[in-house]
């Protein structure tokens, strides 16, 4: 009876019933807690809704629903502050009080610190607000967290000056405070790899992207099964090929013949599954274990305890050449005509740079009879009307 109705409010209702799946899941005290949340977030960008990340003025306790032109029903999901590691019930509920108090938006990383409780949002808890992009709308990541201690200073002295105010002009006239704006040095942005390495620390997954995203794509061409889609009943016993990224690994030896063996853990695109490598295979595949390494690997599906394994039959490496043919094929590529001179280069280059956007660039350049690829190393807003433009500026 809960099978049939879950499977009605999750076809009828499909962003409400997986934002209160995701609540449930990332309140839970569970081992794989991370493991559930991030299948149920994999689950809802299939069915074509949106996760969108922390946000300091948006995000409550728990994962909310929004309204997003680009998700299934216009409604997408917002991250909850719950799902946040390190982030305690205390500071959670103090940052909500004070939203409804104030009656409106954060405006400062300072004005936040300034009005929330520094005994129970406290410099950790900032922390891992920052990281998970919760307070992007200020700053970068970099700026933030390089001078946090300075914005806490300010904050400080600024309370300060206020309590003497409100000393100085008691019982004369009500004090309004003024606006508190951040004054903190703009720095660089941190690499989009250690971006992306804090929302797995934190959140327990890459939510925006993955550091290996093209790696992973271009494995998971050759592969026959996603780890998201193995069923305990259906596939064991099986095999399939998987590709993916060798997150975990622990070398041992078997009691019986001291032989060396392995245990590891998977990832692709959608999840992750552990493997046994038993001692024969280990030997003739050892120099492929290695952590990190993208793989792809047969392997048969073994389930224990009601949980999914695999046991490892072979493994392969893609070699660089399939992995960067992969990747160029999802790119827009722009031929650059022999003699182009350096003006038009910087012009093009000026011109892509203000149309922001998610299209991956390859820039072709003659060389010889082999042309050289460059990928350009941000995402661009490519369509009709810059591609006319592109041409006029090179031709």
């Amino acid at each position: 009876m809960i099978a049939y109705e879950t499977a009605y409010l999750k076809a009828h209702y499909p962003v409400e019933y997986m934002t209160a799946m995701m609540s449930v899941e990332s309140g839970s005290h569970s081992a794989n807690r991370d493991e559930k949340v991030a299948v149920a977030i994999e689950n809802s960008k299939q069915m074509g809704i949106k996760i969108l990340p922390p946000h300091i003025n948006k995000s409550g306790s728990d994962f909310m629903i929004e309204p997003h032109p680009d998700s299934l029903e216009s409604l997408a999901v917002r991250f909850g502050f719950t799902a946040i590691k390190n982030v305690g019930s205390a500071a959670i509920e103090n940052i909500l009080e004070t939203r409804q108090r104030l009656e409106q938006d954060f405006s400062s990383l300072t004005q936040f610190i300034h009005e929330t409780d520094g005994r129970k949002v406290n410099k950790k808890v900032l922390e891992c607000l920052i990281k998970v992009g919760a307070m992007d709308q200020f700053g970068t990541r970099a700026s933030m967290l390089e001078n946090l201690d300075l914005i806490r200073q300010i904050a400080a002295q600024f309370q300060s000056d206020i309590d003497g105010q409100d000393n100085l002009f008691a019982g004369i006239s009500d004090h309004k405070t003024q606006e508190i704006k951040d004054t903190f040095p703009a720095v660089a942005e941190y690499p989009n790899q250690e971006l992306l390495s804090f929302e797995k620390e934190l959140l327990g997954m890459y939510l925006t992207d993955h550091p290996m995203a093209e790696s992973l794509k271009a494995v998971s061409k050759r592969s026959n099964k996603n780890i998201i889609d193995l069923d305990q009943l259906v596939h064991q016993g099986q095999t399939f090929i998987f590709g993916g990224i060798i997150t975990k690994l622990r070398e041992t030896h078997t009691k019986k013949t001291g032989a060396l063996m392995a245990f590891g853990l998977l990832e692709d695109e959608t999840g992750t599954a552990e493997f046994v490598v038993f001692p024969k295979t280990y030997h003739d595949y050892q120099d492929l274990l290695k952590l990190n390494a993208v793989v792809l690997m047969k392997a048969k599906v073994e389930v224990r305890e009601e949980t999914i394994g695999l046991l490892v039959e072979k493994i392969t490496i893609p070699t660089q050449t399939d992995l960067e043919q992969s990747e160029l094929q999802n790119y827009q590529e722009i031929f650059i005509p022999r003699h182009t001179d350096k003006v038009k280069l910087q012009e093009l280059g000026k011109l892509l740079k203000s149309h922001p956007g998610k299209e991956k660039i390859v820039i072709v350049i003659p060389n010889g009879s082999i042309p050289e690829r460059l990928v350009l190393p941000y995402p661009v807003a490519w369509d009709q009307n810059l591609e006319l433009k592109v041409q006029n500026l090179l031709h």
